[in-house]
């Protein structure tokens, strides 16, 4: 057997998952102060920063070469769930140049107007990927829970907005500090109603696809999904400093829980579906089961914040284990199990 060949586009999964690493050293850093874990986050957020701005780099000439490439790239549901990690790998940059190098009123102003670029491109991917949906393009088959990262990423602005949230460098009044308020909230609408609209199809169809011997990669997606909804409820609130949104501290905290529950069951429900599946032949969804942990250590990291309760500082030791496993082992699935069999 050969290896997986990855595309530029078929990269992001690789890149997301690392940077899932890297958020995990700086969660355990925080939680257990333990400054090693910080400089291996840093470590990873320069290099993942690296690597992305090249395949940005080579995904624009890679797909600019051949206008069939091309079309194909925005007919295919598959490609288009995967160039909307784009989107999500730049909101968590955002977070660690913030973490790791600061800002100021120059880097402010540069990340908010790409906020809006990136934003518009998601709201692009979402619209192409709803017309395949409704218009037929799309067979059942093909219906699967990786359809869902479009959507989750649209709500995934909130980890860029909350960073800037409350800025010194905005002056009072500012309206791009609106707009990306505006832009956070109808994201994360849409983001809403969408998954739940999506991924109900997505199991459905999911269901079939495992009975007649499917993959089982994309079945931990639901849990990134319900992380980014923790984000939104437990960061919404910051919004209501500008008296523009008034978002309900306490209810949006007690339903943040709601959703933490559906993220534990999803979590060990998709541990046991890797070891079940382990000597599976794998392609490159295998890394669908890396980045939902990565994003759920960081919706337990902000529940730890908020409460200081023991049973989120435990989740963040087992989801973190279960982090490394998944990374290791996709590693060795995508880049040296194949190798070594064709040898």
């Amino acid at each position: 057997m050969k290896h997986i060949q990855l595309t530029p586009i078929q990269i992001f999964p690789v890149i997301i998952g690392t940077l899932s690493l890297g958020l995990s050293f700086f969660v355990l850093s925080q939680v257990f102060n333990i400054h090693i874990f910080y400089e291996l986050g840093e470590i990873i957020f320069f290099l993942v920063l690296i690597v992305y701005i090249f395949n940005i780099i080579l995904s624009i000439f890679f797909y600019s070469q051949k206008k069939n490439r091309n079309s194909r790239l925005f007919s295919n549901p598959a490609s288009l769930s995967l160039m909307s990690f784009a989107g999500v790998i730049y909101y968590a940059l955002v977070f660690f140049y913030y973490t790791y190098i600061g800002l100021n009123q120059f880097s402010i102003d540069l990340i908010s107007w790409l906020f809006f670029a990136v934003w518009t491109f998601m709201f692009v991917i979402n619209i192409r990927l709803n017309y395949l949906i409704y218009n037929g393009k799309i067979r059942m088959d093909d219906v699967t829970y990786l359809l869902n990262i479009p959507s989750i990423v649209m709500g995934g602005g909130i980890i860029m907005t909350s960073v800037l949230i409350p800025s010194t460098l905005f002056p009072p009044g500012n309206q791009i500090l609106f707009y990306l308020y505006f832009a956070t909230v109808v994201g994360f609408g849409i983001s809403l109603i969408q998954f739940f609209l999506v991924s109900s199809a997505s199991l459905t169809s999911h269901f079939i696809n495992i009975q007649r011997g499917g993959k089982k990669g994309t079945t931990m997606i639901p849990l990134g999904a319900a992380s980014i909804i923790v984000f939104n409820l437990l960061l919404l609130p910051t919004f209501n400093k500008l008296g523009i949104f008034i978002f309900p501290t306490h209810i949006f905290f007690d339903l943040a829980i709601l959703f933490w529950s559906f993220e534990v069951l999803i979590l060990i429900t998709g541990a046991f579906t890797v070891i079940n599946s382990r000597y599976e032949e794998h392609d490159i969804t295998v890394w669908a089961y890396v980045f939902p942990v990565g994003v759920s250590i960081f919706s337990d990291f902000l529940l730890y914040l908020e409460t200081y309760y023991m049973i989120f500082k435990i989740d963040i030791i087992i989801s973190s284990i279960l982090l490394f496993f998944l990374y290791g082992f996709s590693l060795y699935q995508s880049f040296f199990k194949n190798n070594s069999a064709s040898g």
